[in-house]
């Protein structure tokens, strides 16, 4: 099937056991390497004991960029970037163009801290609007190919796929997860002077190194790993759609 999307968001992760991130350390890296940024404080979950509000984890800081469109947080053992709100059309150029955002940051951050990370993840969000119920429905068709319940076929597209897959990620062979979770969403737009909910395929899509104790990433790895990770997607986007490309 043929699939016209839209990188929504982007989202790369280096995971470090055992490192804790606190009011200290995050203003350290926001003054030696992120000046620009806005240190920001965000409440961790919490529960409601008999009235009293009870936090069931540390607070999570973030690291937030002037115009609101990249975010760097922190949380226990692990460093998210996000880069959202630029909406653009899908094509190896954008993806890699997140991905050098993302490995500047996670590298800056490593080097000064000499850290290795024991996982790193490289996940964009897309989303195909020019679409209708009838293109949902023969995509799940064509992926449960003669899945059927009470002689029904399936009428929805509600899933996700994880494979596998043995790649070099700085010079070691590395096992890669290539998750796939497909939804339909309603993304407002513009009709007629008013704004319209459309039903839309979305692809959310995890490429990320196995959980393993015997991993262990520096510098020129995590560079390495999303250096690839564009044409890793590019790769798995593939294997479901023929992209029209921007």
């Amino acid at each position: 099937m043929t699939a016209d999307f839209d990188i929504m968001m982007c989202r790369g992760s280096i995971f470090i056991p055992g490192h804790a991130f606190n009011q200290d350390n995050i203003r350290q890296i926001q003054s030696g390497l992120f000046p620009d940024y806005m240190p920001v404080e965000k409440s961790g979950p919490s529960i409601d004991m008999r009235g009293q509000t009870i936090q069931i984890s540390n607070p999570n800081w973030i690291l937030e960029s002037k115009g609101n469109d990249t975010e760097i947080v922190f949380l226990n053992g692990k460093i998210d970037v996000l880069l959202k709100n630029r909406v653009c059309k899908y094509s190896m150029d954008n993806l890699s163009k997140m991905s050098d955002k993302i490995q500047a940051i996670a590298g800056d951050i490593i080097n000064k801290f000499g850290m290795m990370s024991t996982r790193i993840a490289f996940a964009p969000t897309l989303v195909n609007h020019n679409i209708d119920q009838a293109y949902i429905t023969a995509f799940a068709h064509n992926i449960f190919k003669g899945r059927k319940f009470m002689n029904e076929d399936i009428d929805s597209c509600e899933f996700s796929n994880v494979f596998r897959i043995m790649s070099d990620i700085g010079g070691e062979n590395v096992k890669v997860n290539y998750l796939a979770s497909f939804s339909v969403v309603q993304i407002p737009f513009f009709h007629n002077n008013s704004i319209v909910l459309k039903d839309s395929l979305q692809m959310s899509i995890d490429i990320n190194t196995f959980p393993s104790p015997e991993y262990r990433f520096p510098l020129e790895s995590v560079r390495d790993f999303f250096t690839k990770s564009p044409g890793m997607v590019n790769d798995f986007v593939l294997s479901y759609f023929d992209i029209k490309e921007a």
